[in-house]
C-alpha cells in the first residue's frame, strides 16, 4: 500500500510551479500589450486612399443630388491622413459637376517608398485607387 501512495503523492505540480508559470504568462503577455497594435504601412496607405476616395465618391453623389458644382478641397473637406502618410492633392482641388461629371484629378498617397494614386476620370467622375510601382 506504501507504493501506491507514495506514486500518487508525487503526480501533479506543486502550487508555486503553478503560479511561477503563470507570473512568466503573465510578464509575456504584458510585454507583447505594451508593444501597441502592429503597424503596416502598406496597409495604413491602402486604408487611407480608400478613405480619400470615399470622400470623393461621397462629394461626386452630392454634387447630383444637390444639382450643382462641388469642390473637394473648397466645399467638401479632404480627410486626414494618417501619421506617416503624405497626401499631394490637386491645387484647386477636385470639381464635381451636377450632372456627376467631373474635369478629373489625382490624389497621390506615399508612405515611405510606398504610392498610392487616387484617379478621378474626367469625363465619367468615376474614382479608382491603385498602386504605383
Amino acid at each position: 500500500m506504501t507504493s501506491r501512495r507514495s506514486a500518487s503523492a508525487q503526480a501533479g505540480f506543486t502550487l508555486i510551479e503553478v503560479l511561477a508559470v503563470l507570473a512568466i504568462l503573465g510578464l509575456g503577455f504584458a510585454l507583447l500589450a505594451s508593444r501597441g497594435p502592429a503597424r503596416v504601412p502598406g496597409l495604413e496607405l491602402r486604408g487611407a486612399a480608400g478613405e480619400v476616395a470615399r470622400t470623393l465618391r461621397a462629394a461626386r453623389t452630392l454634387a447630383i443630388a444637390r444639382n450643382q458644382t462641388v469642390i473637394v478641397g473648397r466645399d467638401v473637406a479632404w480627410p486626414l491622413a494618417a501619421p506617416g502618410i503624405r497626401m499631394v492633392p490637386p491645387a484647386g482641388g477636385i470639381r464635381f459637376d451636377a450632372l456627376g461629371g467631373s474635369f478629373g484629378g489625382r490624389v497621390t498617397l506615399s508612405a515611405g517608398t510606398a504610392r498610392r494614386d487616387v484617379v478621378v476620370h474626367w469625363l465619367s467622375g468615376r474614382v479608382e485607387t491603385s498602386d504605383v510601382r
